[in-house]
């Protein structure tokens, strides 16, 4: 949160969403409807109420992964976990402050050597990898993140009491290997 002042009137701004640059990082995934970010700020005194936030975009089904080798699909993750990682999350789990690499229109796929090995989107932020990376690279990676769009899919078009239950279970599981951890240690 920041405090600033204004010709004498008295503001807080902050940041709001999921996320920040652990959860991008460590691939924490966003609830169901994942917020959008904002900065919100606050005027001391005024009673304006907030405005709705946009409606989230409704996902595509991803295309096919060109490959379903294990050895690639492997390659494809070690890469990404080494170059793409640090921005767009572990896992392909994005928050949403650089593009979901699971949720990309289709022209993006199309793209891809252009944009992970050209920089096509330098100016958006996204440079170009071709000094360390090689085609059947660029191309494992694709592989590996198509993948990871194609499980994302299935799992959206799950009935939600189902994605609940197993978030349930997992969230559970996750509490008793912190407990075991905790008593190894």
């Amino acid at each position: 949160p920041v405090a600033y002042s204004i010709d004498g009137e008295q503001y807080i701004a902050v940041a709001v969403s999921w996320g920040g640059a652990v959860a991008l990082a460590g691939g924490i995934p966003p609830g169901p409807k994942p917020e959008r970010a904002r900065i919100m700020a606050f005027k001391l005194g005024a009673g304006a109420v907030l405005p709705p936030l946009p409606e989230a975009r409704a996902l595509t089904q991803p295309p096919e992964p060109w490959t379903q080798d294990a050895q690639v699909l492997d390659q494809g993750r070690t890469l990404y976990m080494d170059f793409c990682l640090p921005c767009h999350g572990n896992g392909v789990v994005g928050n949403g402050s650089v593009p979901d690499l699971r949720h990309l229109p289709s022209g993006f796929y199309e793209a891809w050597d252009a944009i992970v090995l050209d920089g096509a989107l330098v100016k958006a932020g996204m440079v170009g990898f071709s000094d360390v990376l090689s085609p059947d690279d660029s191309a494992a990676i694709k592989a590996y993140v198509l993948t990871r769009a194609q499980q994302d899919w299935e799992l959206s078009q799950q009935a939600s009491w189902w994605v609940a239950t197993k978030k349930w279970f997992y969230d559970k599981v996750a509490v008793v290997l912190l407990w075991l951890a905790e008593l190894a240690s």
